[in-house]
């Protein structure tokens, strides 16, 4: 693979601040002037610029695709890059704003619209007891307007999804893990799923140093080094589709970061 460092070029204040992109400015703030981020990219050449593709990448961090999506946006002959994003993250009233900028792609999730059904009812958040109860219930009851609520959401991320795809424009970001994590979990059959609905291929990338860049929730960076590894597209054939896009971004990450000896998957 050949490495390529993006050095963050001192641009005159002046000239960021008449940047078309707030979130650009916003991270070129963050990754020029305060501290330094040093972005590393590995493989560029395995990433198609004929057409788009779903990125499968490992989640160490709350902002891991951040540095990712910037590089990339400063190497004017890539595409866009954006990325899916939790619902719970998505909606959450400061980072919204950086989300919508960036093109992110809300992901519904049944279990957000039940919390906000609890918020309803409560008026408050709700403790686990009442969360499982309230939850038993509407799934029990077909009707509910959750239910209803969910599928339109679905629907209306799935077009997005193919809107994006399809006008060859943008590559997407997904996060196949369950939750942040600085060692690799493994991948759920969502993703892939949607990649093959699509016709699109996955290409497997290996995220290290975002844990150290982003320690935490809060949207700024730290001086630090983000190394991201690009594999080869991935074409699916046979049974274990999950373990082979675990296995692929498993062989880009360094041993830290890799997958726990003792994962079990689900057959």
């Amino acid at each position: 693979m050949v490495s390529h460092r993006f050095y963050l070029k001192n641009a005159a204040f002046g000239q960021l601040l008449q940047a078309h992109q707030w979130y650009d400015r916003f991270l070129s703030l963050n990754y020029h002037w305060f501290f330094g981020v040093d972005i590393v990219i590995e493989g560029l050449e395995n990433l198609p610029k004929d057409k788009s593709v779903i990125i499968a990448m490992n989640q160490p961090a709350y902002y891991t695709a951040w540095p990712f999506q910037f590089a990339l946006r400063q190497e004017k002959h890539h595409r866009r890059v954006i990325s899916f994003v939790k619902a719970k993250d998505f909606e959450n009233p400061m980072l919204k704003p950086i989300w919508k900028a960036s093109g992110g792609i809300m992901v519904p999730s049944k279990s957000q619209l039940i919390l906000s059904e609890i918020g309803k009812q409560f008026g408050r958040r709700a403790d686990p007891d009442e969360y499982t109860a309230v939850k038993q219930a509407i799934e029990q009851d077909l009707a509910h307007q959750v239910h209803r609520t969910y599928e339109q959401m679905l629907r209306r991320w799935q077009l997005q999804t193919t809107d994006v795809l399809s006008s060859q424009q943008c590559h997407i970001i997904a996060f196949p893990q369950s939750s942040p994590s600085k060692r690799l979990l493994p991948c759920q059959p969502d993703l892939i799923q949607e990649a093959i609905k699509q016709n699109v291929p996955i290409v497997p990338v290996g995220a290290q140093g975002a844990d150290l860049v982003y320690p935490g929730k809060l949207p700024w960076a730290r001086k630090g080094r983000v190394h991201y590894r690009i594999g080869k597209p991935l074409v699916f054939a046979g049974a274990n589709k999950s373990l082979m896009l675990t296995r692929a971004i498993n062989e880009l990450l360094e041993a830290p970061y890799q997958l726990k000896a003792s994962t079990h998957f689900k057959t």
